[in-house]
């Protein structure tokens, strides 16, 4: 995601979207996102793209937080591509007319050989694999969270058997940091860890 071209994009005060920008379009075709076209979103409830009850429970507290407050929520989080790590900030600010912006920009970008694992084009098994939506990192068995070169060495991940599908959780740590930030009323910006993780 070019620094200079932020996503932007708009809910109304019933929570679904009305407005992106082209930051948003470019993102989407650079990442393989044909279903995230204009024209297939806008209308739609922002829920319909979370998989994650955690995740939508969080992002339903923090556009609370910024209708009740007006303060704007600011955090930054992992999004990575498969040959791509990148790091991301987003502010969440109300409009003023009951809806709610979201303003992403990229941080930082690491490249990194391709991981097939994080390939929606991949052949998948019916097995899950929890990713946290937050800092990229993947549950073992042991419930430990590792980054992801890691759990592909660690589970044998391609050992000649399918990959799993991905499914979207949030570690311990980051529902720490987060949980904790929006209960804090005093608080204007949240900050996920060091989202860099290498």
């Amino acid at each position: 995601m070019p620094s200079n071209s932020p996503v932007r994009y708009r809910i109304d005060f019933n929570d679904c979207l009305t407005d992106v920008n082209e930051g948003w379009s470019i993102f989407a075709a650079e990442n393989g996102g044909g279903m995230l076209e204009p024209a297939r979103v806008l209308g739609r409830p922002l829920w319909d793209f979370f998989a994650d009850p955690t995740t939508i429970a969080l992002y339903r507290g923090m556009v609370k937080r910024v209708r009740d407050g007006g303060l704007p929520v600011r955090f930054q989080f992992r999004c990575d591509a498969p040959s791509t790590r990148r790091g991301l900030a987003m502010e969440i600010t109300a409009d003023g007319e009951g809806g709610v912006v979201f303003q992403v920009t990229s941080v930082w970008e690491q490249g990194r050989a391709a991981m097939l694992l994080l390939d929606s084009d991949h052949p998948r098994a019916d097995t899950l694999l929890t990713i946290c939506g937050w800092c990229k990192r993947v549950r073992l068995g042991d419930d430990s969270w590792v980054e992801i070169e890691a759990a592909v060495t660690v589970l044998g991940l391609f050992g000649g058997a399918p990959l799993p599908q991905l499914t979207h959780g949030m570690c311990p740590s980051c529902s720490t940091i987060l949980l904790g930030a929006l209960e804090d009323s005093d608080a204007g910006a949240v900050v996920v860890g060091d989202v860099r993780s290498t």
